[in-house]
């Protein structure tokens, strides 16, 4: 317990069992004004150094894998780019 009355783990805020205001950290870390739709290792880098919970890497992780936002922008779902051609010397 630190001198202010918040739960610290190794200088990390402990955020307790509520869902609803993980939800909250998780969306505010994944649509926050400096990290658009960051992918999973960022936003869970990001997340890490102020905030601490129990499996927190797994619930970032479904927490990005449920985006919409970024499903549609995976490399994956782009087409494949051409092969690489020669331009015509004048």
């Amino acid at each position: 317990m630190g001198k202010d009355g918040i739960l610290r783990f190794t200088e990390r805020i402990c955020v307790p069992r509520s869902l609803i205001l993980r939800k909250m950290l998780l969306e505010e870390g994944h649509k926050g004004h400096l990290s658009i739709h960051s992918g999973m290792t960022k936003m869970y880098k990001d997340l890490k150094v102020t905030f601490w919970w129990r499996s927190m890497k797994t619930d970032v992780a479904d927490y990005v894998a449920s985006c919409l936002v970024c499903q549609k922008t995976k490399i994956e779902h782009q087409r494949p780019y051409g092969t690489l051609e020669p331009l015509d010397i004048p």
